[in-house]
C-alpha cells in the first residue's frame, strides 16, 4: 500500500517537473545567442548585449516559434536602440511596451507569427535600419524571453527552406505600443523559483521512497 501511494505521488511530481520545464524555441530568425533553457526567464534569454545582426524583411517577415506549453500568451517587442541591453530599451517614451506584435493567446506547440515592421510606422525605421525583436511568452510558470538582432531589408527574402506553417491571423487594428498581460519589468526569476520548488519536492519524495524500500 505504501509503495502504491508513493508511486502515485511520484507520478504527480514528475508531471509537475515536466510542466515547469517547458520552454520555447525560436526556429526563425536567428537568436542573439545560443538557446539556453535555464536562461529564458532572463532579459533576452540571458544575453544583455547585441549579437550578430541578421537580415530580415522590412515587411512580410515572420517569427517561427515552438513551445512546450499547451496554452500560452505571446507578444513581440521591438527596439530601435543600437545595443538594447535592458527591458526599458523596448519601451515607448511613456513606459509601455513597444510592440511589433500585440500580445495574444493561443494553443499548440508551433506557431508562425507575421511581423510587418513597415506597418508599425516607427520614426526613422526603414530599409537598412537595425532593430531588435524580443519574443515574450507568458506561460503558466512565468515569463520567458528570447531576442533577435536584425537589419531590415526591403529586398531580403526569407529562405525557402524556412516553412511558415500554422500562421497566426493578427488583429487588423494593431498599434506599435501597448501593455503586456502583466508587467514585464520584473522579467526574471519566476520560472526559476518554480523549477527549484519542484526539484526540492522531487528530492523529498525520492528520500521518502528510499525509506519505504
Amino acid at each position: 500500500m505504501h509503495i502504491y501511494v508513493a508511486t502515485q505521488l511520484l507520478l504527480v511530481v514528475l508531471a509537475t517537473v515536466s510542466a515547469v520545464s517547458a520552454h520555447i524555441k525560436i526556429a526563425y530568425p536567428a537568436l542573439r545567442g545560443p538557446n539556453v533553457a535555464a536562461n529564458q526567464p532572463m532579459f533576452c534569454g540571458g544575453y544583455n548585449n547585441t549579437g550578430t545582426r541578421v537580415p530580415f524583411p522590412l515587411s512580410n517577415g515572420f517569427v517561427l516559434f515552438l513551445t512546450g506549453h499547451p496554452t500560452w500568451t505571446v507578444g513581440i517587442q521591438i527596439s530601435t536602440a543600437q545595443d538594447p541591453s535592458s527591458f526599458t530599451d523596448f519601451h515607448t517614451s511613456n513606459g509601455s511596451d513597444q510592440l511589433a506584435v500585440p500580445y495574444f493567446s493561443g494553443q499548440g506547440p508551433q506557431r508562425c507569427i507575421p511581423v510587418n515592421v513597415t506597418a508599425l510606422g516607427l520614426p526613422g525605421v526603414g530599409d537598412g535600419s537595425n532593430v531588435t525583436l524580443q519574443f515574450v511568452e507568458d506561460a503558466t510558470d512565468g515569463y520567458l524571453y528570447q531576442c533577435m538582432d536584425l537589419t531590415l531589408s526591403s529586398t531580403f527574402m526569407i529562405p525557402s527552406d524556412v516553412q511558415c506553417t500554422n500562421i497566426t491571423a493578427l488583429p487588423s487594428s494593431t498599434t506599435s505600443s501597448g501593455s503586456s498581460p502583466t508587467s514585464t519589468s520584473q522579467g526574471s526569476g519566476t520560472l526559476g523559483s518554480v523549477q527549484i520548488s519542484a526539484f526540492l519536492g522531487f528530492s523529498a519524495l525520492v528520500l521518502f521512497l528510499s525509506n519505504l524500500l
